[in-house]
């Protein structure tokens, strides 16, 4: 009898683990809805690059923080001549997840790879990316980005 019970607290716990798992994963893939406005907001800056629409660019990054092995600084808009020179012929994001933090906080991570120059100068490929998403006055706006070359994560 107490074997029994023992069996079945366990087999409970395992359930309730495997359950909690899976609502996580579910609340952070890009499934859920949050996730996937996060993760089209995040495209259509890609898009906006590759298009060299760079005053939707500037306008989408405005006041984010932005991190890279060079660098670290805030947007600041109205300066999009600065992004001329700038070519991408593509792109592609792989290994793409979301986190919400918060109801209107997501965390979306992945890695990119592109075929992209600044003034001529090609620039590293593939690329971890980390990009912190807040929705403010109902819009999903970037509040901080990284990245990483995946050389330099490898220890490359």
């Amino acid at each position: 009898m107490h074997r029994n019970k023992l069996l079945m607290c366990a087999l409970l716990l395992v359930v309730g683990r495997v359950s909690l798992l899976s609502a996580q994963q579910q609340a952070g893939s890009p499934q859920s809805a949050a996730g996937r406005e996060v993760v089209a907001a995040e495209k259509a800056i890609w898009e906006s690059i590759k298009a060299q629409r760079w005053a939707d660019f500037d306008k989408s990054i405005a006041g984010m923080t932005y991190i890279d092995p060079g660098a670290m600084v805030v947007w600041k808009p109205g300066n999009p001549k600065q992004f001329e020179g700038m070519v991408m012929r593509s792109y592609s994001l792989d290994s793409v997840t979301t986190r919400a933090i918060a109801s209107d906080i997501v965390l979306l991570t992945y890695k990119a790879t592109l075929d992209q120059t600044v003034n001529g100068k090609q620039l590293p490929s593939p690329v971890y990316m980390m990009s912190l998403w807040q929705r403010k006055s109902g819009k999903w706006t970037p509040i901080a980005h990284s990245e990483t070359p995946v050389a330099n994560a490898q220890g490359g």
